[in-house]
């Protein structure tokens, strides 16, 4: 009697329900969108490598990683921030954030003036525009620590993820057309720059909802 009661579809849905929330989990959605960004970024860099001269291949390497220098390089700024808005009430999270915009402007301005002398063998007005977007982009970085602090991790690597896709698409239709490789780097920084522009909206948007 006791196995002729016994189901295997419940067992079954609470599997499937199990599986669902993994998957639809903040931290297994962060690792599954930073691993296809990372797939991402090494066709991107295999993309370049293969279809464009060697010394084009490394002014794309050396460029791409004063990017990552200057817009990694927060001094902890970001995390900082997370942690504060973690432990304080949402009602000064708009202060938490202003201030912590205030103390990030300098190394906004640092990464403007170390990207567009570092590129001036470029071009100048490449430099830039370069230096330009680099401003842009650590400015956001306080925005982003919002997303953290809500738990909503998923949703940054997610639209990093999209950068890094409409980024591939750009570099391939530069190469299809011959197109010089300033034009991909600066196509890579527009994506960048253009994600965390909306991750500052997001941030915006949930950080009032939680209010």
């Amino acid at each position: 009697m006791l196995f002729r009661s016994w189901r295997p579809v419940p067992v079954i849905s609470r599997a499937m329900a199990l599986a669902r929330s993994l998957l639809l989990s903040d931290y297994v959605a962060s690792i599954l969108f930073h691993v296809l960004k990372l797939a991402l970024a090494f066709f991107l860099n295999w993309l370049v490598l293969n279809k464009y001269e060697h010394a084009d291949y490394l002014y794309w390497a050396v460029t791409s990683s004063i990017l990552v220098v200057a817009t990694a390089s927060d001094f902890g700024i970001g995390q900082h921030t997370t942690t504060v808005l973690i432990n304080k009430p949402k009602q000064q999270w708009v202060l938490i954030v202003n201030e912590s915009f205030i103390a990030i402007f300098p190394l906004a301005i640092f990464g403007f003036l170390f990207v567009s002398m570092s590129l001036l063998d470029g071009g100048r007005a490449i430099a830039m525009l370069m230096g330009l977007l680099i401003f842009a982009r650590v400015l956001t970085i306080p925005f982003g620590a919002v997303l953290n602090a809500v738990n909503k991790y998923k949703l940054r690597k997610l639209t990093e993820v999209i950068a890094y896709a409409v980024s591939v698409i750009g570099v391939w239709i530069c190469v299809i057309t011959s197109i010089p490789i300033a034009v991909p780097l600066l196509i890579l920084n527009v994506c960048f720059t253009a994600a965390a522009v909306f991750i500052c909206y997001l941030a915006t948007k949930i950080g009032r909802a939680h209010v």
